[in-house]
């Protein structure tokens, strides 16, 4: 990435980089993606590929998607949940509630 910008005569700080997660909290896989489904752009990856690559499920599955991102050097995490309008204040509580208090501790 570095060396893109750089050869655009651009710059980038080293802690500007971070890993967009795509999430749905409910209380099983199915019933999270059943919630993203129609936000979900189709198309771009298989179907395997789409599932590994977001976090659709109980708050643990998030939390299990960071970590994968933590272990691997990540620190900066932008978590877009993909859900109704009418729904988003809940998804980001839940969140709020139960996912980011794991990262607060540390």
């Amino acid at each position: 990435m570095q060396e893109l910008a750089k050869a655009s005569g651009r710059e980038v700080p080293e802690d500007h980089f971070g890993a967009l997660i795509n999430y749905a909290v409910a209380e099983s896989r199915d019933g999270a993606f059943a919630i993203a489904a129609p936000y979900l752009q189709r198309g771009r990856v298989d179907e395997a590929t789409l599932r590994e690559s977001t976090a659709f499920g109980p708050p643990e599955v998030l939390i299990a998607k960071i970590e994968e991102y933590v272990k691997g050097g990540g620190s900066k995490f932008i978590l877009r949940p993909l859900c109704p309008s009418d729904r988003m204040l809940e998804q980001l509580a839940i969140v709020a509630d139960r996912v980011v208090p794991e990262y607060h501790a540390r």
